[in-house]
């Protein structure tokens, strides 16, 4: 039983990796679109996409955190 919540729990996060990878790219998309426009110059396009994966890469590591957690409560 614990291996299958364990299994649940793992779904879960991967469910909300997907969603801040799908987040991500819609931004990179976004940032890009205001550089072609002028609407941002090269070296904003390039700070604003390094900020944003610094987010993903906090983001991620906070869900490793909370996954592992969860597994040590459910494996206790």
């Amino acid at each position: 039983r614990r291996k299958e919540l364990g299994k649940v729990v793992k779904g879960m996060v991967e469910a909300e990796r997907i969603k801040v990878r799908i987040a991500r790219d819609e931004e990179m998309k976004r940032i890009d679109s205001a550089e072609r426009s002028k609407e941002i110059t090269e070296n904003e396009k390039f700070n604003l996409r390094k900020k944003t994966q610094e987010l993903v890469d906090k983001t991620n590591k906070e869900l490793d955190s909370a996954l592992d957690g969860k597994i040590r409560e459910i494996n206790n």
